[in-house]
């Protein structure tokens, strides 16, 4: 049976945490900013916690009262998002190492 694989960020993203509750993730590589709301930090920080697909949209959806299709669709879109722009991979088997991103 294959387990839903836990994303990670890359090691080249740093995350700053602003006074508002939002955030701005910064890539090192091509200088590019990246601005999270409220709801996109909350997912960020399960990236961090090394969360899966599925353990994020059970999280989205007892955080924020939202029902199942809708976070897994919110989750997966903002995942899709962070891994085309090179902010997170998913990771395999025995490659988590304890890494959970640079704040």
């Amino acid at each position: 049976m294959n387990e839903p694989m836990p994303w990670q960020p890359r090691e080249n993203v740093i995350l700053t945490k602003l006074d508002d509750g939002e955030a701005v993730l910064l890539h090192l590589e091509t200088m590019k900013y990246y601005a999270l709301n409220e709801t996109g930090l909350y997912l960020w920080e399960q990236v961090l916690a090394g969360k899966s697909l599925d353990e994020m949209a059970a999280a989205l959806e007892a955080a924020y009262r939202t029902d199942r299709a809708h976070a897994l669709r919110s989750a997966g879109t903002f995942l899709e998002a962070l891994r085309r722009e090179e902010l997170v991979h998913e990771t395999h088997a025995g490659e988590m190492k304890g890494r959970r991103g640079r704040e």
